[in-house]
């Protein structure tokens, strides 16, 4: 079992959420999900993956302080999203620890009108408080589809510069009205793969 994630307790695999989960995505099946298996789930959800490897299926499992959501796959893996950004991890090949924004996190589109700083703990690397300057940029706009629903998005490219290793290109599907994000491929930790991650069902604030 990996280790869980500072505090994030992992749900109970006898709750109520893994019953409901596994009665509509059996845990022997092979991701992605159907789109009308996604809609049956009464919790948000998302696909991720690392570059050129199969999708997982993961839905929302905690709502952390500070607009943190804490995705859990059924084999226990854990993503942890603030806004587009992937700040922990737990279960991959090397997690990362934490992930620190140097300024509150704007609201919106206002994410991608400039770089964002950061600073993040990589412990299997030795890498703490590790800092990684942040600059985007709009490439254009591409059309998405994620589980047969299809969407015109603004494509941005963040460009990393961290302190002490060569630098990598991270982008962002999103719309342009309201600075969702749907989709996006992020580089965590020098030397592995990117990690994909797309939106099937949005969390809705109450």
């Amino acid at each position: 079992v990996p280790a869980l994630l500072g505090g994030c307790g992992l749900v109970s695999t006898n709750s109520p959420f893994w019953a409901t989960v596994a009665s509509v995505v059996p845990q022997d099946q092979a991701a992605p999900v159907t789109r009308a298996q996604a809609s049956a789930l009464p919790y948000a959800s998302v696909l991720a993956w690392f570059d050129e490897a199969p999708k997982a299926f993961l839905v929302l499992g905690e709502i952390l302080e500070g607009r943190g959501l804490a995705w859990y796959s059924s084999n226990r893996q854990i993503i942890v999203s603030n806004g587009p950004f992937i700040v922990k991890t737990a279960g991959m090949p090397t997690d990362v620890n934490r992930v620190q924004f140097d300024r509150p996190l704007p609201q919106g589109a206002e994410v991608f009108a400039t770089g964002i700083d950061r600073r993040a703990d990589i412990p299997q690397k030795r890498l703490f408080d590790w800092y990684w300057r942040s600059r985007f940029t709009p490439v254009g706009r591409e059309s998405v589809t994620i589980l047969d629903l299809t969407f015109d998005l603004a494509v941005f490219d963040e460009q990393i510069e961290p302190i002490g290793t060569p630098g990598w290109t991270n982008r962002y599907w999103i719309d342009a009205a309201s600075g969702f994000c749907w989709k996006s491929r992020q580089t965590l930790v020098p030397g592995l793969p990117g990690i994909n991650l797309e939106i099937v069902k949005p969390f809705q604030a109450a």
